[in-house]
């Protein structure tokens, strides 16, 4: 227990971060990148990292988060993707680092996981990615349609990204 937890929270961030690495000298990354996401939301702690957001946006960054229409023709890595955590292999699926190995792992190894939490626990994460997912739709939807009908400014964020000044 105490050597996978050792592996899972100081090994695994390295990894990902050599991935970044190797991308950005390669050139792939540009200089100016997004603001990071992946803080805590609570900003309890300046210096706490939601991990799964961490992973993800170096992904990102680098092209190897993997979309959900990539996943769809395996659906054990699609349920493994969307149900588990964010393990270094699912960012080995696409991008500069892809192999087949790393496939092989997401529908076996690391779809385990998912079976063996049981239906209800999997249950529980469905409804509550739905609700929340309907929730940010929902968001979405009231600042396209107030932006658009000049009734909600866009942050400033937003207007610089589209060419606008506020």
């Amino acid at each position: 227990m105490y050597i996978y937890l050792y592996v899972y929270i100081y090994i695994i961030p390295p990894w990902s971060q050599a991935l970044w690495w190797i991308s950005r000298l390669r050139g792939a990354i540009p200089a100016h990148r997004l603001p990071p996401t992946y803080g805590l939301l609570g900003k309890k702690l300046s210096y706490g990292v939601d991990y799964g957001n961490y992973m993800h946006q170096l992904g990102a960054e680098f092209g190897a988060a993997p979309a959900l229409s990539d996943l769809c023709h395996r659906p054990r890595v699609l349920l493994a993707y969307c149900l588990g955590q964010a393990y270094v292999s699912f960012f080995r699926l696409v991008g500069p680092f892809r192999s087949e190995a790393a496939w092989e792992d997401s529908a076996t190894e690391l779809y385990a996981p998912v079976l063996q939490r049981g239906l209800f626990t999997n249950l529980v994460f469905v409804v509550t990615m739905l609700a929340f997912g309907s929730v940010s739709v929902a968001a979405l939807v009231v600042e396209t349609v107030g932006t658009r009908l000049g009734l909600v400014v866009a942050p400033q964020s937003v207007a610089r990204k589209a060419g606008r000044t506020a």
